[in-house]
């Protein structure tokens, strides 16, 4: 589908699949041309009703037929008119996200044209102009964005102006090298773009062509212009699928009782997002059940984010439904497996490793994935092929108040006593003082706020067991006089014991304290 510029804020959709007489486009565009920059673009028909056409069904059935190693482009065309019109047709952007959730290499090329839809903007305010209009977001839809760098950027300047006294005039309000739509990021740019999880690729795809041009009255003759050369796109192309198909896992990352590595490297969103969905047809294949919820939880690591939304992404590819909890610690998510009947669950955290690590640990029903288990879905991650499933659903479950509550009622409380918490910046930020709040135990909070760089920490790891580490807590409890002070690591999941006297109380004798309390009972 294209469309046609009809003057500064109208857009002529124009298909042989739509009624093109009944549609236009209502937008609000441009660039330094005109008055304002182009905030959001909508169809509407000649009674100026807000409308949305679809696209054709075939359209969509060959999206959903790509598989993880099919490559998705959206590139040439102009920005407004052809591009955004493309993806404004109903039903094309949720294709592409399904897609891309498959893993299928979904690219987005920054206009390769020069064209004055695009003359004022940059990479942020045309990103803002697509994410408002299509009510997506880029990273949704594009793994992929390659942007066009061409050394000889003046001459092609100097060409523009001699084609277009619009552009002369207005030459002194472009940002740096950004001409028109083609756009060269900066480090500062490609670093955002990165963080927001996209692979950028800049290239130089471009060249000056003599080309053949044709105007009434006039006798043919040959002027140079900026072209784009599909041979050079081509090349790039390759790359992308030599680096990407298949997927790259590290091997090492499933270990005996979780899946665990450095974030940036081993556990990227493709990874992840993998691991999310094979986990959900190794629950089918397991339970022998199709209809399935799995409870999702994060800890507070800088990756956790990312991760946690890749993984919830998979799972629901494979058409599990999930249960999104949040940032919560360690025993919340055991405790929700329970308290949901959930048949299975996912904590992302690297417990009381360094910050650049993290993982996921894996619930079947309530208990954790055996060793055996673990490699049963390596395997599939790293040789399955993916298949299209209707898409799962996604609730947001808040299960602190709960949580916090059962704590209450199942612990005995020694009133009077005085004690210190060290959450280690971590999942259990100031939950234990919420449960002894009312109880008579007098409580001070140490690195309660959630911090996923660990500071303070020997190599910015939340590990109790560490002397270092404990430094300020036995620092507390003598200097307050506290009878005994609680260190908990990254997620929640382990804790140490410091004496009155500032001694650390071994983690054997833990066991024994704890085994002989049980056996009362």
């Amino acid at each position: 589908m294209s469309a046609e510029l009809k003057g500064k804020d109208r857009v002529w959709m124009n298909d042989t699949a739509i009624e093109t007489e009944k549609v236009q486009g209502q937008a609000e565009i441009t660039g330094t041309i005109h008055s304002k920059p182009y905030i959001k673009s909508d169809f509407v028909d000649r009674e100026e009703t807000l409308i949305r056409h679809y696209a054709d069904s075939k359209v969509i059935e060959i999206i959903n037929r790509l598989c993880n190693k099919d490559l998705l482009i959206i590139s040439l065309g102009s920005d407004i008119t052809t591009r955004l019109a493309i993806l404004k047709m109903g039903g094309i952007c949720e294709a592409i996200c399904r897609a891309k959730e498959r893993g299928v290499k979904s690219i987005f090329i920054f206009n390769p044209t020069v064209d004055l839809e695009s003359l004022g903007h940059n990479i942020f305010s045309l990103l803002k102009l697509y994410e408002d209009s299509l009510d997506y977001m880029i990273d949704d839809l594009f793994y992929y964005l390659i942007f066009i760098k061409e050394r000889r950027i003046d001459k092609i300047v100097d060409l523009i102006n001699r084609e277009n006294s619009q552009l002369r005039r207005r030459e002194n309000v472009m940002r740096g090298k950004t001409i028109l739509g083609l756009f060269i990021p900066t480090e500062r740019e490609i670093e955002i773009l990165n963080k927001r999880g996209f692979k950028i690729y800049v290239e130089n795809l471009g060249e000056i062509r003599k080309t053949r041009v044709r105007k009434a009255g006039r006798i043919a003759y040959f002027e140079e212009r900026y072209l784009y050369n599909p041979e050079k796109l081509a090349l790039v192309l390759k790359r992308i699928l030599k680096s990407s198909s298949p997927i790259s896992v590290n091997e090492n990352i499933f270990r005996a009782n979780d899946i665990r590595g450095i974030a940036d490297r081993d556990l990227e969103d493709e990874v992840v997002f993998s691991i999310g969905y094979w986990f959900g047809i190794y629950l089918k294949e397991k339970l022998k059940k199709e209809e399935l919820v799995v409870n999702v939880a994060r800890d507070c690591r800088l990756s956790s984010e990312r991760i946690h939304k890749n993984v919830i992404k998979g799972l629901i590819s494979a058409g599990i439904n999930v249960n999104d909890l949040g940032f919560i610690p360690t025993g919340a998510l055991y405790y929700s497996a329970f308290y949901l009947k959930s048949d299975g669950a996912i904590m992302i955290t690297a417990s009381h490793n360094p910050k650049e690590y993290n993982g996921l640990k894996l619930l079947i029903g309530t208990r954790n994935a055996a060793k055996d288990e673990i490699q049963e879905i390596k395997e599939l991650v790293l040789r399955g092929k993916m298949h299209i499933y209707k898409e799962g659903k996604v609730e947001r479950i808040n299960i602190l108040p709960v949580y916090i509550e059962i704590l209450k009622k199942r612990i005995s409380f020694l009133k009077g006593i005085k004690i210190a918490i060290d959450s280690s910046f971590g999942a259990v930020r100031d939950i234990p003082l919420k449960v002894l709040k009312g109880s008579g135990i007098e409580v001070a909070g140490i690195h309660i706020q959630p911090n996923g760089n660990f500071p303070y920490h020997l190599d910015n790891s939340p590990d109790p067991s560490v002397s270092e580490n404990l430094k300020k807590l036995i620092k507390i409890v003598k200097e307050k006089g506290l009878d005994a002070g609680f260190k908990y690591d990254g997620d929640g999941d382990r804790v140490m014991f410091v004496t009155n006297e500032g001694e650390l109380v071994p983690a054997d004798m833990m066991i024994l304290i704890f085994s002989k309390k049980i056996l009362e009972n």
